[in-house]
Parts: C-alpha cells; sequence; structure tokens
C-alpha cells in the first residue's frame, strides 16, 4: 500500500510551490500591464486635455473670424446696395432733367410754330385787306 499521498510527497510540494510562484509572477505582471494601462491612459488624458483647450481655442478663433469676415461681406453689401440706390436715383434725376429739356424744347418749337402761324395768319389778312389792282 502506497502511504504517501501526493499532496505529502515532496515532488508534490515542490509543485505546489512551483505553482504558486508561477501564479504570484502571472498575478504581478498582470497587475504590472493594468497599472502600466492605467499610467498611459492618465497621461492620455492629461495631454489630450491641453490639447483639446487648444483646438477649442482655435476653433473659437476661427468662428470670430468667420464672424467678422461676414461682418464685412454683410456692410460691403450694404455699401453696394446704397451705392446702387443712389446710382439709380441720379441716373432717374438725369432721365427726368433730359424728359424736362425734351419738353422744353418741344414746347419752344411749338411756340416758334404758333408764331410763325401767327405771321402767317397775319400775312394772309393783310393781303385779304388790300384790294386786288
Amino acid at each position: 500500500m502506497n502511504t504517501n499521498t501526493p499532496s505529502t510527497t515532496p515532488e508534490a510540494a515542490a509543485r505546489s510551490a512551483w505553482r504558486a510562484m508561477y501564479d504570484a509572477r502571472r498575478a504581478a505582471l498582470e497587475a504590472k500591464v493594468v497599472a502600466d494601462h492605467a499610467y498611459q491612459e492618465a497621461r492620455r488624458v492629461a495631454t489630450s486635455a491641453p490639447l483639446a483647450a487648444k483646438r477649442a481655442a482655435e476653433a473659437a478663433e476661427v468662428a470670430a473670424e468667420a464672424a467678422a469676415i461676414a461682418a464685412r461681406h454683410v456692410a460691403k453689401e450694404t455699401s453696394h446696395a446704397a451705392e446702387r440706390a443712389a446710382l439709380e436715383e441720379e441716373a432717374a434725376a438725369v432721365d427726368a432733367a433730359w424728359v424736362a429739356r425734351r419738353a422744353a424744347r418741344a414746347a419752344e418749337e411749338a411756340a416758334e410754330d404758333a408764331e410763325a402761324a401767327a405771321m402767317a395768319a397775319e400775312a394772309a389778312a393783310r393781303s385779304a385787306e388790300t384790294p386786288a389792282p
């Protein structure tokens, strides 16, 4: 009969000790990997926070620049619209002055024609008054 049980033999004790040492090493390596991951994540967060703040500041700067450009564009368009309105008013005034000059010239010509007709009527009346020879 074998009185040596596997747990009490020197080989079994050595295997148990070796297994315990292996498990302890493996647990230590796993703890190191978890600690490394935690450290890398902490570094990433620590370095990304200033970078995110910098990017947010740059985005705000770009947005402010875009708003300034839009404001200048609106001001320029408003100025151009005012210039166009002034030019249209000036063109309307020039057109009205041309029409007024044309009407004055037509009235002057009509007056001249009326004067010529009056002279012709007067001459016709004089010749009608003079006796025929």
